[in-house]
């Protein structure tokens, strides 16, 4: 066997490490009219499979009418939300990916159509395997057995992107992109905050060795939102998940998302939501079926 001839030959093959966590996987079945709230995922991409009924799905300024057997694949940092419109009910099935992989991630960023009909190849490669996925965990298999089913998954993903791309080339400015919304990230982590400060880019700006300037335009290029808006969807993100799931004052929860006063967070919250941090966590107790159902994808 040709391996056994070299073993005379010593070569040294690279460490591999690879991180992917599974987060947020749920079906459920809503009824018309039900809509997601519109949110960003980092590093994380999303997987979203209807089984009945259909739901207009938007992403960016992109919009599809999503029905039975018909794959969503939605990459980090582009905005989207979901809507019934036309169907009575509609059933989904939604898994969010996170990976510590910039080149996967910038790839299926510049390969990926979004959205894949039941007819298409992709679909059809994809979609018996993420019915085995769901029923794994339906029947609470162990954590290699989903992991395994996944990992064919992501196998089929990367070598579908990567043939329709004849030369992929890891752009630097993608994952230092990367690590600047990886920086913005830990301030919105509420056992990470120490406190809020006006010159925060500034901050992390000198962290990774660039101007100011540069930081900006890099993470402007490279997600179509400035590191600002960026901070603000994480910051609504975290403050409706703090105040559905926690019992936090509404001050607690401002300082804990960067805000050092508390009535420019509620001005702020009201201008995401319609509603006051108190109204809307009032809401969300009155009609947790509604509400509680559109913040399942606030992972």
């Amino acid at each position: 066997m040709k391996h056994l001839d070299e073993l005379s030959t010593y070569k040294r093959f690279p460490n591999i490490r690879y991180e992917v966590y599974l987060h947020g996987a749920h079906t459920d079945r809503v009824d018309k009219g039900w809509i997601s709230y519109k949110h960003v995922h980092h590093t994380t991409f999303e997987m979203n499979l209807v089984f009945n009924g259909c739901q207009t799905a938007r992403i960016g300024s992109e919009e599809y009418n999503q029905c039975p057997g018909d794959l969503l694949i939605v990459p980090p940092m582009h905005m989207h939300e979901y809507q019934v419109i036309h169907s009575d009910t509609m059933q989904y099935f939604v898994v969010h990916v996170q990976v510590n992989d910039p080149d996967f991630l910038q790839l299926m960023d510049e390969q990926n159509s979004w959205f894949y009909p039941k007819e298409e190849l992709l679909n059809k490669q994809i979609t018996p395997l993420l019915d085995e996925f769901y029923y794994l965990l339906q029947q609470s298999t162990s954590k290699l057995a989903a992991f395994s089913k996944f990992f064919e998954m992501m196998n089929i993903l990367e070598k579908f992107f990567r043939d329709a791309q004849e030369e992929f080339i890891p752009d630097p400015n993608a994952t230092l992109a990367y690590e600047i919304a990886r920086s913005i990230d830990k301030m919105i982590h509420p056992v990470d905050f120490q406190e809020n400060t006006s010159n925060w880019l500034e901050l992390i700006s000198k962290e990774k060795g660039i101007s100011r300037r540069h930081c900006h335009r890099i993470f402007q290029q490279t997600y179509n939102m400035s590191p600002r808006e960026y901070l603000m969807v994480l910051r609504q993100q975290e403050a409706m998940k703090m105040l559905t799931n926690t019992t936090d004052s509404i001050e607690q929860i401002a300082h804990k998302i960067g805000y050092e006063n508390i009535q420019s967070f509620i001005r702020q919250f009201a201008k995401w939501t319609g509603k006051t941090p108190g109204a809307f966590r009032k809401k969300y107790k009155e009609t947790f079926k509604d509400y509680g159902r559109a913040l399942k994808y606030l992972t």
